[in-house]
């Protein structure tokens, strides 16, 4: 792989390597991600509205589009089996990021793997949480922070790992363990938006991605693990 690794690639990568039974996407738009996941059982695609109509090639029959908002099909029964991977890539708030990642982590299969999209902006403009003219992260940086104080609390299994992905950086949760008991503040977004959403200044090291791997080690390190 080169160094300037996308997104995509990465999750191609993941889906060879963990062949995943049962995959989740939040956040569909025109199906550029969804259809990596071809091989799945059943791919569920998450998005009040969705593009990939648009895009045949795109398209697969495995795939299980739901054209509704994240938390309208979390409070429905649309899920019939644990989730293996998934790609939470919705809104670019951090409470919406935060409600997806405590609503997916109850609906994991034990050892599962959640990655996050643009954690890593390379720039303060587009990490504002009024959308801006081109990339736009939003403070989804800040679910770094606060699922680290929630791995150091034992609320998940495993820190999570900042990934150096083209464009705008991911963020993994390796060994997802669904049955850790979460608080009620973490499916409470105006707990989050109170304490979490202000207007910060991203951190340099975010920025400059010094604390971010390479998607090679990320995938040795799953390697690793299933030997």
């Amino acid at each position: 792989m080169s160094d300037d690794v996308s997104r995509h690639e990465f999750l191609s990568s993941l889906h060879e390597l963990l062949q995943p039974k049962v995959y989740l996407e939040i956040g569909v738009q025109y199906g550029h991600s969804l259809v990596l996941a071809e091989k799945a059982q059943v791919a569920y695609g998450i998005d009040p509205d969705p593009l990939l109509f648009a895009a045949p090639q795109n398209q697969r029959g495995n795939q299980r589009v739901h054209t509704m908002t994240s938390d309208e099909f979390f409070q429905g029964m649309y899920l019939t089996e644990p989730i293996d991977l998934a790609f939470i890539d919705g809104s670019h708030l951090v409470e919406d990021a935060m409600m997806d990642w405590a609503n997916v982590q109850r609906r994991m299969r034990p050892g599962g793997v959640i990655v996050f999209d643009d954690v890593l902006p390379y720039n303060q403009a587009i990490a504002a949480r009024e959308q801006p003219p081109g990339d736009w992260t939003g403070d989804v940086w800040k679910s770094f922070y606060i699922l680290h104080e929630t791995y150091t609390a034992a609320l998940i299994s495993e820190r999570p790992i900042l990934v150096d992905t083209w464009p705008t950086g991911s963020m993994v949760l390796l060994n997802v363990e669904p049955k850790l008991s979460l608080p009620s503040r973490f499916y409470n977004k105006e707990y989050v938006r109170t304490f979490f959403a202000q207007d910060l200044d991203v951190p340099g090291k975010i920025l400059q991605r010094t604390t971010a791997v390479t998607v090679i080690e990320v995938l040795e390190k799953i390697r690793d693990r299933m030997a």
